[in-house]
């Protein structure tokens, strides 16, 4: 057994089983039902956000999550079976999943702001999926992204509840996003 670290930065080799746009097509057929997954459990998370968000924020995550079940039907449905190689060989559906759960992330924070979000645990779903799908240098690319996205977030959600960044935010920004980042490495 090897001690070190084995990251490849280029995309994955599909298995032995069918042709490479066979495997990488299954593989995004698993992702949208691990999608409708997350989907189901952010509609069964509802009940439980009511009391700690607003009306207006309860109402924009419920857009949030149909669009996401919009988004998910239009990839199972007519990419998937019309134009599967934007799925195979493109980052569409991650740059997909890295918005809806960074507007998740937004909508979710309170009034504590989106460092309490409960939804940023998503990230780490969207950094295993595309480090299994593509690899060590989309894995990089994906937390890069999320790191960015998350970052911004919290900055414009502190700013329009005016309150300044502590030292704790920062830690605690910078805590998440390295694990998200660790992940990704360890999987890509």
């Amino acid at each position: 057994m090897s001690s070190s670290i084995n990251l490849k930065l280029g995309a994955r080799k599909p298995g032995d089983a069918g042709s490479p746009d066979a495997s990488a097509i299954e593989m995004e057929r698993r992702i949208i039902w691990i999608r409708w997954l997350a989907i189901l459990v952010s509609l069964g998370a509802l009940p439980f956000l009511a009391s700690s968000l607003n009306r207006q924020s309860l109402v924009t995550l419920l857009a949030l999550i149909g669009l996401g079940a919009i988004y998910n039907l239009t990839l199972l449905v007519v990419l998937l079976p019309h134009k599967p190689q934007w799925l195979t060989s493109g980052y569409i559906s991650a740059i997909g999943d890295v918005l809806l759960v960074t507007g998740g992330v937004a909508v979710t924070g309170g009034t504590a702001g989106p460092l309490a979000s409960p939804f940023f645990l998503a990230y780490f779903v969207v950094t295993v999926t595309t480090a299994v799908r593509f690899g060590g240098l989309a894995a990089i690319v994906a937390v890069l992204t999320i790191a960015l996205s998350y970052t911004a977030v919290v900055y414009y959600g502190n700013t329009v509840l005016g309150t300044a960044l502590t030292l704790n935010d920062l830690t605690n920004l910078a805590m998440r996003t390295g694990f998200v980042a660790l992940t990704g490495i360890f999987v890509g």
